[in-house]
């Protein structure tokens, strides 16, 4: 008599939280309502449950962290399949809002034809990379053209008149400082004048600009300006409704 055993072939699926995994791995369960969720240690990044804690990826057992309770690191996969973390990618993400623009004013105060171009600094904010980022700065003042006295603005001749904004480092590292003292990524509006009929005078000027940044610390300015002639000026900043400055900083991943 011959005998024969056939293999037993199959997969199995582990549910936690369910009898009808849907996945080899499948956690179920209600997500925390975001208001009450836990945070990392003393940051504001929310750990939404259900999640899954591994005793090999936390500070005490792995190196990749540096040793301080609120730190967040990415978790990479090998070609293996295996999960790892990678030293040196603590800063999860830096997100620096400076706020509303104080009120300012610049403007032209000669009477005359001559065309003048000038400017002042709206904002000014510092801030520290930790490993080499994309970094996003961006903001929307509020500005209107007026006369420098009480009267309304009017003109007696056909003139252009600019409003703009732009940034301008002012520190940077030293393998950065081609950023310094250059004006970038302006954006104006013109005011232009024509037979003695004044077109819109109050716009919000908004920019932007994705720069790749060493590590290291900086400084950038937001810059105001007002350009054209005989006795106007811009009013920056007086309408906090339409207003920001923000920088926002993600890690490229490379040392």
């Amino acid at each position: 008599m011959l005998c024969g055993i056939a293999p037993l072939v199959g997969f199995s699926q582990v549910g936690i939280n369910t009898a009808n995994p849907q996945q080899l791995l499948h956690i179920s369960g209600s997500p925390t309502p975001f208001a009450s969720a836990p945070t990392v240690g003393t940051t504001s990044v929310k750990v939404i449950e259900p999640t899954m804690t591994i005793d090999g990826l936390n500070t005490t057992n792995n190196p990749a962290h540096n040793a301080d309770p609120n730190s967040i690191q990415r978790v990479y996969v090998s070609e293996n399949g295996d999960l790892m973390l990678r030293k040196g990618n603590s800063n999860f993400l830096l997100v620096n809002e400076i706020g509303t623009i104080d009120e300012n004013t610049v403007g032209i105060s000669a009477t005359g034809d001559s065309y003048e171009k000038v400017s002042v600094v709206l904002k000014s904010v510092s801030f520290t990379l930790d490993q080499e980022s994309i970094v996003n700065v961006s903001a929307s003042v509020a500005a209107k053209v007026e006369n420098f006295g009480t009267t309304s603005l009017t003109l007696n001749q056909d003139f252009e008149y600019h409003s703009a904004i732009s940034f301008q480092f002012t520190n940077a590292p030293a393998e950065m400082t081609d950023l310094v003292n250059k004006q970038f990524s302006e954006t104006s509006f013109k005011l232009l004048t024509v037979q003695q009929i004044i077109q819109k005078t109050d716009y919000t000027l908004t920019s932007n600009k994705n720069l790749v940044l060493k590590p290291g610390t900086y400084t950038v300015d937001l810059i105001g300006s007002f350009s054209g002639r005989r006795d106007k000026k811009t009013r920056f900043g007086y309408d906090d409704q339409r207003e920001y400055f923000k920088i926002v900083a993600i890690p490229t991943n490379r040392k």
